[in-house]
């Protein structure tokens, strides 16, 4: 998702706001807000269907947020970019888009023409499930509902080799419809120095920068990733390789590994080979599940040994000193 943003706009992911309480039609794609741990997303979700949003949920399963949806679509796995293409196809062959936005601010918009015109919806059908008049019908929904669409880009979507592309066409989609910027779309996040004041510190910025080179390659062995999220899916490359070092400890913060990413037997061998497994959660995550955590805090898990740390539910009130 980071690099299909640098790769369009220049800038990352994170300038960009999902404004999810304005938008008039929300798609969810390779993301279950509704399940997740993002409580203003969800808050902001709910407000916005509470308004009248429409919300579409695309999705290899049933989840949570499906189960909201005004429109599911149950697509065969893997075939997120060619659903992609086909809503793409359709935008332009109907001239269903901001024609006066993207002349404007698209480049190469003739190009993309070309390139869309053998990915029609029949196509679509053919590779994702999806009837094609479902394909087509959904474009023009969305199409009435510009410039305040918002399409996800997703979450932790390194999973398929065009996964890259997956994202890309969402943030070409959004573009297409007048959302880049747009309430109810995609506005740009306003930061601190925008009003001239200087931010919070981070955390990170306590400890020295790591000079040893990045476990993932990303940045070296990958110049043309950003250097700055990473890419999981090569660190556990790396714990599997031990190249360019051993990696032995993991923490997982805020994500579960093991539900994330395909093949969890062969992730857990890939643990196998840590010292340490920290899970950070507030649930009864599939990893947490794996490392057998239960009311014990600490348990072993394969060879090394792996701990589970449960977050409170609920924040933690101190009371008073007396006299205050």
């Amino acid at each position: 998702m980071q690099q299909a943003a640098l790769s369009l706009f220049g800038f990352g992911r994170k300038d960009l706001v999902y404004d999810l309480k304005n938008a008039r039609h929300v798609v969810l794609q390779t993301r279950n807000i509704l399940e997740a741990i993002n409580v203003k997303e969800v808050n902001d979700l709910m407000e916005g269907l509470d308004n009248g949003c429409r919300l579409t949920v695309i999705d290899i399963r049933a989840n949570g947020s499906a189960a909201k949806a005004h429109k599911f679509f149950m697509i065969r796995p893997g075939t997120d970019y060619a659903f992609n293409l086909a809503v793409i196809h359709v935008l332009m062959n109907e001239k269903l888009y901001d024609s006066e936005l993207a002349e404007k601010w698209i480049k190469d918009l003739s190009e993309l023409h070309h390139f869309v015109r053998p990915f029609t919806p029949e196509w679509g059908e053919r590779e994702t499930g999806i009837f094609a008049a479902e394909i087509a019908g959904f474009a023009r929904e969305l199409a009435r509902s510009r410039p305040s669409v918002l399409w996800h880009p997703g979450w932790m979507t390194a999973r398929y080799l065009d996964s890259f592309y997956t994202s890309r066409s969402v943030y070409i989609i959004n573009a297409l419809l007048g959302a880049i910027g747009a309430r109810g779309g995609l506005p740009p996040t306003n930061k601190p120095g925008d009003f001239s004041r200087k931010g919070l510190n981070k955390l990170a910025d306590l400890f020295p920068k790591p000079k040893e080179q990045r476990a993932d390659g990303v940045g070296w062995r990958y110049p043309h990733f950003d250097a700055g999220p990473g890419l999981l899916h090569l660190a556990f490359k790396a714990v599997e390789t031990e190249d360019p070092y051993p990696l032995k400890a993991y923490i997982a913060y805020r994500h579960d590994p093991l539900m994330g990413f395909p093949d969890p037997k062969r992730l857990k061998r890939i643990f196998d080979k840590l010292d340490l497994l920290v899970s950070v959660t507030f649930s009864w995550s599939d990893t947490r599940l794996a490392l057998g955590c239960s009311a014990a805090l600490v348990s072993l898990f394969g060879k090394g040994k792996h701990h589970c740390l449960q977050e409170r539910a609920e924040a933690l009130f101190l009371p008073a000193p007396e006299g205050r």
